[in-house]
């Protein structure tokens, strides 16, 4: 009996020692960060967001941060296909970019366009098991109430240093609202031949604009399949939610039958399976792998479904389908690739992937 005590005491003495140095880990982690670069053009609630975006107490394990799977020099997606969590979780679906959310005739967060409130879209991955994990709010809170910094920061932004659920997912969205990127100013020294050749075939032989509109930020054209064939969406004065997701998204037969079924899924409707938000080209050339799962490592790659890789999904848009209801056999060529490629490549806004308002504010220091 004295030796199970003895072995109980000596146990939870090590557990107290265990967490003693944590705490003092956690400490000495938390004294690296004691300066916060300002901004220069974001409010006090948008500079809130901002750090809050690039905060890793904002995961269970103090490792992860919206930063982390958004990455600015990759125009706010993940070079990877599948993002890692808080636990060493992939995802299931590739990072989208972030770009432009607040644009459009309305706003479709995610693969399948099931947010369209900025501040709920950026809370949901907190509280995500397989992200970052956070069990419940009051938690979060306590986390951030230990960090010195959000004193100041959460006052400036709404007159008390009170955090709260809501602020944090409202600050957040005021920040994500501020990236917005403009690739419809070519610079003249980058405007080639070979570019224009390649804008010529995105845009009359290919079609790839009947569906990447990319004139405008949202980045995308709807479709009119869900209407019975009405030609544009200004003929409808009123749509619900679920009419948007509809024409904003698009099965472009990767598979046959879908595991994720994307759209289908979210509305629990069978004539959407396979179907997900078509993506906006803005810097497109950083932000591989390409779609929602991120199979394809290259552009080239991409081309390569377009010209003779698409199924014959039965859910397919009529966007890639024949004369005949079959999949579209576009048959691009070497030459053509190249100069689409080439195009797309010059769709970079270098002030955004640079400017410093949307970097990490964290500047670690030692004492």
């Amino acid at each position: 009996m004295n030796n199970k005590i003895v072995s109980l005491s000596l146990f939870f003495s090590l557990i107290c020692l265990f967490i003693a140095c944590q705490k003092e880990s956690d400490s000495n982690d938390a004294q690296l960060v004691t300066e916060i670069r300002e901004a220069i053009n974001l409010t006090p609630t948008q500079q809130l967001g901002r750090v809050l975006f690039y905060e890793t107490s904002l995961s269970v394990s103090n490792t992860v941060s919206c930063g982390s799977c958004h990455k600015q020099e990759n125009a706010f997606a993940d070079n990877t296909r599948f993002s890692v969590g808080y636990n060493n979780i992939e995802s299931s679906r590739n990072t989208p970019t972030i770009q432009n959310l607040d644009s459009g005739f309305e706003r479709l967060i995610f693969w399948d366009g099931r947010a369209s409130m900025l501040q709920d879209a950026a809370i949901e991955p907190i509280f995500n098991h397989s992200e970052m994990g956070m069990r419940e709010p009051e938690f979060l809170i306590t986390v951030l109430e230990s960090l010195g910094y959000y004193d100041e920061l959460f006052t400036n932004a709404y007159g008390n240093s009170e955090i709260t659920l809501e602020r944090i997912g409202d600050s957040l969205g005021k920040f994500l609202r501020k990236l917005q990127s403009d690739n419809f100013n070519i610079p003249e020294h980058l405007i080639t031949q070979q570019v224009l050749d390649g804008a010529n075939l995105f845009h009359t032989k290919y079609d790839c604009s009947s569906c990447h509109n990319i004139s405008n930020s949202t980045g995308y054209n709807v479709s009119d399949e869900a209407f019975g064939g009405i030609n544009t969406i200004t003929q409808h004065t009123e749509f619900s939610r679920e009419d948007l997701i509809k024409m904003a998204s698009s099965n472009i037969g990767l598979e046959v039958e879908y595991e994720d079924k994307g759209v289908g899924a979210l509305l629990d409707d069978e004539s959407q399976n396979g179907k997900f938000k078509i993506p906006s080209l803005n810097n497109i050339s950083l932000t591989a792998p390409y779609m929602h799962d991120g199979r394809y490592e290259t552009l080239d790659e991409v081309l390569d479904h377009y010209s003779d890789g698409i199924k014959p999904s039965p859910q397919l848009d009529s966007r890639l389908k024949d004369w005949k209801g079959d999949p579209q056999v576009l048959a691009i060529n070497e030459d053509e690739k190249e100069d689409i490629i080439a195009f797309l490549n010059v769709l970079k806004d270098e002030d955004f992937l640079t400017n410093p308002d949307f970097a990490n504010p964290f500047v670690k220091v030692s004492e």
